[in-house]
């Protein structure tokens, strides 16, 4: 049978002049390098090439960093191993018992091993593909996106495109993964994000606290200080700017918040509770 021409000619990655191409069923994703990081993407289906905000989950293992692709942000809470954040996958049970039947009754040249190998073949290669992708970007920057949750492609493009802004993911990571998603707290968003945020950056913390919905005072960035980065989301945020009307003195009082926490206090139902990539 002849492939349609729509299709993708094969699953994987390819790394050429200084681009990410990640092939899947599901089309192809092609992302530019840093500093300029872009994203386009491409449907079986489709036509043309639409820019977008893809899903990425920067980690870091033995072999170096390497990040995820996908199409849903991760809802497994990732790991904290040493001083780094981890991302964490889900693995079917009945692949990990396949897994262990292979290691423990393979031959070498079996149909199965060869299977395995060719699997591991494939992510290894990955692995080295994204460590190229990833090699241009400061350690300090991936480690500091990598504690965040989630959106690490929409902090990443924050730090690159807007001066002062890792200043900014350093100080108050609340305040600053908001701002990479400036968007869903403003009921009437910028047209132009990017550019909003570098006007923004220039201005107080508290103003910037205030333009995304939050009370405009100093004790409200010491309040999105006690957030953690790994705690720190879309929802909790919006949850968090719900609660400062009827629970100001507890938020203040408590030394440290956590998404737990923040649901734990009866909101008020006042947040934008916008699905947006």
């Amino acid at each position: 049978m002849v492939a349609q021409p729509y299709r993708p000619i094969r699953n994987g990655t390819e790394f050429r002049d200084g681009k990410l191409y990640s092939f899947s069923r599901r089309g192809v994703l092609v992302v530019s390098q840093w500093p300029n990081i872009r994203a386009w993407r491409k449907t079986p289906k489709g036509n043309h090439w639409q820019h977008v905000r893809p899903e990425m989950s920067l980690e870091k293992t033995k072999e170096g960093w390497s990040c995820v692709w996908g199409h849903r942000e991760p809802r497994q809470r990732h790991r904290v191993v040493g001083d780094h954040i981890i991302g964490s996958i889900e693995h079917d049970p009945v692949e990990l018992a396949e897994e262990e039947l292979f290691q423990e009754y393979d031959v070498a040249g079996s149909e199965s091993w060869e299977k395995a190998a060719r699997r591991q073949y494939a992510e290894e290669r990955n692995r080295r593909l994204q460590a190229e992708y990833l090699s241009p970007i400061p350690e300090g920057i991936l480690l500091a996106i990598s504690r965040f949750a989630n959106r690490h492609w929409h902090l990443l493009n924050l730090v690159a495109r807007c001066p002062g802004a890792f200043d900014l993911v350093m100080d108050t990571p609340a305040l600053a993964l908001a701002l990479s998603s400036l968007w869903v707290f403003r009921e009437n968003p910028p047209s132009q994000p990017l550019r909003s945020a570098r006007a923004l950056l220039v201005k107080s913390q508290s103003d910037i606290a205030a333009w995304l919905g939050f009370p405009n005072a100093w004790s409200t960035v010491t309040i999105l200080r006690k957030l953690p980065p790994e705690e720190c989301t879309v929802l909790n945020l919006l949850n968090l700017r719900d609660r400062f009307g009827s629970h100001l003195e507890t938020l203040q009082s408590l030394p440290r918040l956590t998404g737990s926490i923040i649901r734990l206090m009866p909101g008020e139902g006042a947040g934008l509770a916008v699905s947006v990539p």
